[in-house]
C-alpha cells in the first residue's frame, strides 16, 4: 500500500512538472525536491522515469524554474549516488547539463545554481564527467580567479564574488572525488597551489575559508605531487587553525583543516619528521581539550592526524604516549571502521612497540579500543599487532595480574569477551 501510494505522489509531481503553468511546476519541481530528500533510496525505482521528465523540463523551463530543477539533480545524487552513476541514467541528463554549463555566461549568477548540483553529481559519477573534466576545472580556476581579482578592485559585489569562488572550489572538490588519482591529469599546469596559498593566506568569507581547507585535503588524496615541493607552507597555513581553541572557534575549519593535514602527513612520509613534534603538540592540545565547544568529530579527526603522523615518524611520537594516551583510545573507540581508523590504529600501534609503557596506566582503554573493532572490518596485519601488543603486556605482569586485570567487576564484560574469543587472552 505504502509503495502504490509513493507510486502515485511521485507519478502526480513527474506529471505537474510540465503543467502549462509555471508556478504549478515550481510547485511539482520543489515538491519532489523534498520527497527525495525524505524518501531517499525509496525513489530508487522510479529514477529512470524522473531522470527522464527533468531532461525534458530543462529543454522547455525558463531560468526562475530551471534554478530549482538544478536543486533536484543535487538532492537526487545525495540520495541515489550509485543509481544516478550508472551509465544509462548518466547519459541521458549529463550532455545537456554540460550544454547548459557551455551556454552561461561567467557572470551569470544561474551558473552558481549549476555548479553546486555539478559539485555532488561529479563526486558520485566522476567517470561521466571524465572527457570534460579539465575544461570544467579550467573553467573554475578562472572564475575563482577572478573573483579573487574582483574583490580586490571592487568590480563584482562582494557577495557574489563570494558565491562564484565557493562554488568553484567546492566544483573542483566534486571532480577531486569522483576522479581520485585522474584528478592529477585534470590540474595539471593549473594555478592550484597559488590560488589556494592565496586564498588560505587572506580569506575573503569563513565560507570560501573552509572549502578551500577541504580541497587542500581532496588535491593531497588525489594529487599529491602538487604539493610535494610546498608542504611546509601548506602545513603552517592550517596549523593556525589549531592555535587557537575558544568558542569562537569554527568547527568546520577546524575539521577541515585536521582532515587535510592528516591527508598531507600520510603522503609526505618520513620527510615531515623536520616538523612533526611541533605539529604533534598542537594536535594534543585539540585532542585534550576539554572544552564543550569542541564537538566529538573534532577530536576524533584530531586522533585520526595524530594517528597518521605516528603512521610515518612513529618514534617522534612514541616519547608522546602518556600525554595523550587515553584520551586517543577513548575517542577511536567510537570511530567508524573505515581506512581512516586503519590508518590511525596502524600508526598508533608503531608508536606503542616502540614504548608500550607509555601507555601502560591506560592499558583498560586500549583493551577497549581494540575490543570496539567489528571483525569483519579488521585487517589482518592489524589484527596481529593487536594480538602482539596485548600478549606482551599479559607477560610483562604475569598471568596472575593478567587473570586480575580482566576478572575486575569494573572490567567492560564485553571487552574481555573479545580478548578472549578474537585473540585467546
Amino acid at each position: 500500500l505504502c509503495a502504490e501510494f509513493l507510486e502515485r505522489i511521485v507519478i502526480t509531481f513527474l506529471e505537474r512538472m510540465l503543467d502549462p503553468f509555471k508556478c504549478v511546476r515550481a510547485t511539482a519541481i520543489t515538491g519532489l525536491a523534498y520527497l527525495t530528500q525524505r524518501a531517499g533510496w525509496l525513489l530508487a525505482r522510479w529514477l529512470e522515469p524522473i531522470i527522464g521528465q527533468m531532461v525534458s523540463c530543462l529543454k522547455v523551463y525558463q531560468k526562475k524554474n530551471r534554478l530549482i530543477l538544478y536543486d533536484l539533480f543535487d538532492r537526487l545524487a545525495t540520495a541515489l549516488p550509485e543509481e544516478i552513476a550508472a551509465p544509462k541514467v548518466a547519459q541521458a541528463f549529463v550532455p545537456l547539463l554540460l550544454q547548459q554549463w557551455q551556454n552561461l555566461a561567467n557572470d551569470d549568477m544561474e551558473l552558481c545554481l549549476l555548479m553546486q548540483a555539478m559539485s555532488t553529481l561529479t563526486s558520485v559519477m566522476g567517470l561521466s564527467f571524465q572527457n570534460c573534466a579539465k575544461a570544467l576545472a579550467a573553467r573554475c580556476f578562472l572564475l575563482w580567479e577572478t573573483a579573487l581579482v574582483s574583490e580586490k578592485e571592487n568590480n563584482m559585489k562582494p557577495t557574489e564574488a563570494t558565491i562564484f569562488m565557493i562554488q568553484a572550489i567546492d566544483l573542483l572538490g566534486g571532480l577531486a572525488d569522483g576522479l581520485h588519482e585522474s584528478f592529477f591529469q585534470v590540474i595539471e599546469g593549473s594555478k592550484i597551489k597559488l590560488l589556494l596559498f592565496e586564498t588560505l593566506k587572506n580569506p575573503h568569507s569563513k565560507e570560501i575559508y573552509q572549502s578551500a581547507l577541504a580541497l587542500v585535503g581532496d588535491v593531497a588524496r588525489c594529487a599529491f605531487p602538487f604539493f610535494d615541493d610546498v608542504v611546509p607552507q601548506f602545513l603552517d597555513l592550517l596549523a593556525t587553525n589549531f592555535m587557537d581553541l575558544t568558542k569562537t572557534t569554527e568547527v568546520c575549519h577546524l575539521n577541515n583543516a585536521l582532515w587535510a593535514t592528516g591527508e598531507i602527513a600520510l603522503r609526505y612520509g618520513s620527510r615531515l619528521k623536520p616538523i612533526a613534534t611541533p605539529l604533534l603538540t598542537l594536535l594534543v592540545r585539540v585532542l585534550v581539550n576539554e572544552s564543550e565547544d569542541l564537538a566529538p568529530a573534532v577530536k576524533q579527526n584530531a586522533a585520526v592526524t595524530i594517528g597518521r603522523v605516528s603512521l610515518v615518524c612513529s618514534e617522534l611520537v612514541a616519547p608522546h604516549l602518556e600525554q595523550f594516551a587515553e584520551q586517543w583510545m577513548d575517542v577511536m573507540r567510537m570511530a567508524p571502521n573505515n581506512q581512516e581508523k586503519v590508518d590511525a590504529f596502524m600508526g598508533i600501534v608503531k608508536a606503542i612497540q616502540l614504548n608500550p609503557q607509555g601507555v601502560f596506566e591506560h592499558f583498560a582503554y586500549v583493551c577497549d579500543a581494540i575490543s570496539s573493532w567489528d571483525p569483519k572490518f579488521l585487517p589482518p596485519p592489524l589484527a596481529a599487532q593487536f594480538r602482539e601488543i596485548l600478549f606482551f603486556f599479559r607477560n610483562e605482569v604475569g598471568t596472575e595480574q593478567w587473570q586480575s586485570f580482566l576478572n575486575d567487576p569494573e572490567f567492560d564484560p564485553t571487552v574481555r569477551e573479545c580478548l578472549q574469543q578474537l585473540y585467546g587472552l
